[in-house]
């Protein structure tokens, strides 16, 4: 189960059965729209790009 966006999480009632190893909740409904959709993210292509060049730096 996804959960995404404050407005959702405010509506969802803490009695609701669900597995909580199977649920992720997301305040970034915006986001985990555009993220789910394929679209990509700034900051995620940041990380991206940071990791890459800092395994360049190691040789590895």
């Amino acid at each position: 189960v996804i959960i995404g966006g404050g407005h959702m999480i405010s509506v969802i009632d803490k009695d609701v059965n669900i597995d909580s190893g199977k649920v992720h909740i997301s305040t970034g409904g915006g986001a985990l729209l555009l993220f789910l959709s394929g679209e990509k993210l700034p900051a995620l292509e940041a990380l991206s790009m940071s990791v890459g060049m800092r395994h360049d730096k190691s040789g590895s």
